[in-house]
């Protein structure tokens, strides 16, 4: 590593360690061969791990790790740093990159973060930020029509979705939003006087908020500014560069299972196109990716329903090591049972665990085993679930990287961009089991939002 063409990312690490890492190099000859001699000759004291992390998500060694290797170092840095200058960092590494490009594409958004973090400047001119990929299953979803392509050459009573960023909202005459009509005709001010800029990329233009939707709401309006939203809209004067905005959703309302008005049918079948399930679960119970797989039966396969819905728990106990099958012991069918009570029935869907193998006596399992565990995420991968109802704190630590707190997140819905999916968290059924008067209600009323989000979208 030369830290090459001039020192624009050491920069961002302070004078100190700009000059440690100065030195350092003159030492060496003008240019790091490794990343182990890079930790070996700065000063330590100077160039904290705070600093490398910084310099590996910034790019700094990008050309001397090499592809894989970046990306290993982007991911698992914290549990690769401490092992540098030993024997063991081999181990892990080549273990790691058996799944690299699959882990890769699963916490891409989480490395992509990291590196907006170091560089601190945004890593995508992408206006939509973090709902970029629920944007795009949007777009695929419902008709929506880029702001470039609109005609304001002619008068258009015809509501057509716009999805862009509000990235101005103003208020001509504020008090005319409550005598909307009066004044001139075709301005914003004689339409209530509440309007702002959309853009979606493409261009933008001035949406003028209809008197009676700033009415219904006001509130979500008037603090609008920078929000994503998909916006319902018209052209109803020729030759003027504006929409009438007749409605609008908030992306993170969508993004909360919750699209309103604006449906958006995204409940569709499974694409088993050349798909084997006979060759599926073969592949998967001759696993042994982790040392759980020596204590079981063998790890249990996913299995597949109709439509693209998944519940994902924790991992296989005593009875699904058995049987080979997924939430067939007791507290599996307590579960399934209250999902048939909500509508959801077992054949209909995709059934997996975050660990696919039994872990000693039904203990809750290593958090280390779910990134070890790439059975779930391949599941994920090949049938696109929609909508995953993650139950259990290990399920919780899958998607958030938690791994306790899924009392309180029972319930709550979100979009989950790694998954491309909307995950409804819901406790383990077996805490029911042991206490079913404090937690059973707190079960249903998860499982009844898990349905009502599907529902909302069907």
């Amino acid at each position: 590593m030369k830290l090459r063409a001039g020192l624009s990312q050491v920069k961002m690490c302070g004078e100190t360690a700009q000059r440690a890492i100065l030195e350092a190099r003159e030492k060496c000859g003008g240019e790091f061969k490794s990343l182990e001699q890079f930790i070996e000759r700065v000063d330590r004291r100077k160039v904290n791990v705070r600093v490398v992390r910084m310099l590996i998500n910034s790019g700094c060694f990008d050309l001397l790790l090499g592809e894989v290797n970046t990306k290993l170092w982007k991911m698992h840095f914290d549990e690769l740093y401490p092992l540098l200058g030993t024997k063991k960092i081999l181990e892990i590494i080549k273990e790691k990159e058996k799944n690299i490009e699959q882990d890769w594409e699963m916490k891409l958004d989480d490395v992509l973060t990291d590196q907006q973090e170091s560089l601190n400047f945004k890593i995508s001119s992408d206006i939509f930020g973090e709902y970029r990929r629920l944007c795009k299953l949007i777009m695929n979803a419902i008709p929506i029509q880029k702001i470039k392509d609109i005609d304001h050459s002619c008068k258009d009573m015809e509501l057509r979705n716009i999805v862009a960023q509000a990235t101005s909202v103003k208020f001509g005459y504020k008090e005319r939003a409550k005598q909307a009509g009066t004044g001139k005709a075709g301005t914003a001010d004689a339409l209530g006087g509440i309007y702002g800029n959309l853009d979606d990329g493409s261009t933008f233009t001035m949406g003028i908020y209809k008197p009676d939707l700033y009415k219904r709401k006001k509130e979500t309006i008037e603090n609008i500014k920078g929000e994503v939203a998909i916006f319902k809209v018209n052209v109803p004067f020729a030759r003027k560069q504006n929409v009438m905005i007749e409605d609008f959703q908030l992306m993170s309302k969508i993004a909360a299972g919750k699209p309103g008005k604006i449906k958006i049918p995204i409940v569709g079948g499974l694409d088993l196109d050349g798909f084997n399930e006979a060759k599926w679960k073969k592949k998967v119970q001759a696993c042994t990716l982790c040392p759980l797989h020596q204590g079981c039966k063998a790890p249990v396969p996913p299995s597949i329903g109709k439509i693209n819905v998944m519940v994902l728990g924790e991992a296989p106990g005593e009875q699904e090591d058995l049987e080979g099958r997924g939430f067939v012991g007791k507290s599996g069918k307590l579960l399934f049972q209250e999902l048939e009570r909500v509508g959801i029935s077992r054949s209909d869907v995709i059934v997996a665990n975050s660990v696919s193998c039994r872990p000693p006596n039904n203990k809750l399992p290593n958090i280390t085993y779910v990134s070890k565990c790439p059975w779930a995420t391949e599941a994920i991968r090949r049938f696109k679930p929609k909508f995953i109802l993650a139950s259990g704190n290990t399920a919780l630590y899958y998607f958030r990287k938690v791994n306790k707190g899924i009392t309180e997140w029972s319930g709550k819905t979100e979009w989950n961009n790694r998954a491309e999916a909307w995950v409804t968290y819901c406790i383990h059924p077996a805490s029911v089991l042991y206490e079913r008067n404090a937690n059973l209600p707190i079960l249903r009323k998860a499982l009844k939002n898990f349905s009502e989000t599907i529902q909302n979208f069907l």
